[in-house]
């Protein structure tokens, strides 16, 4: 069986018992089509990071669950949430294996701040200054490549 996970955000001027029956929507709709949910997460209700629908709000719900089939059931869960206005927005992926959800260790070098190379001074760096001079000794100036043919006119002129 794969294992999948879907985040739901519901609107947030619903009442929680209209999130409930929405939640056991959810869950019947992946019994029904051959899945088994193997825990749902309700993180409550959050401030959204932009307006969603001109909503400032929303709940939010972690679906955990797993299909022999994933196809029915993830096409039939996709399909509500898209049809459903009262659902802001919905994302369903493959849960993730235990070992990439482990947290990084932290280092010990990572918390000691580092100390600044000797050649580097104040967070400046230097570039080496070079003269370019010719065979006379004045110094040359990069004017870019040469167009021959090319030059356009001073001043523009009027036909």
């Amino acid at each position: 069986m794969k294992k999948y996970e879907s985040v739901i955000l519901f609107d947030g001027l619903l009442p929680e018992d209209e999130i409930k029956a929405l939640q056991e929507k959810v869950q019947s709709i992946i019994t029904q089509e051959g899945g088994e949910v193997v825990k749902m997460d309700f993180w409550g209700k959050r401030r959204l990071a932009y307006d969603i629908k001109r909503k400032r709000e929303g709940y939010y719900v972690l679906v955990y669950f797993t299909a022999q089939n994933p196809s029915p059931v993830l096409s039939e869960l996709d399909r509500f949430c898209r049809i459903e206005e009262k659902v802001l927005r919905h994302i369903i992926c493959h849960e993730m294996p235990p070992q990439y959800s482990q947290p990084v260790p932290e280092d010990k070098e990572a918390e000691e701040p580092r100390e600044p190379k000797p050649d580097q001074t104040d967070g400046e760096t230097s570039i080496p200054h070079t003269d370019i001079t010719d065979e006379s000794g004045k110094e040359e100036v990069d004017r870019g490549p040469d167009l021959e043919g090319d030059s356009a006119p001073s001043s523009p002129s009027t036909p």
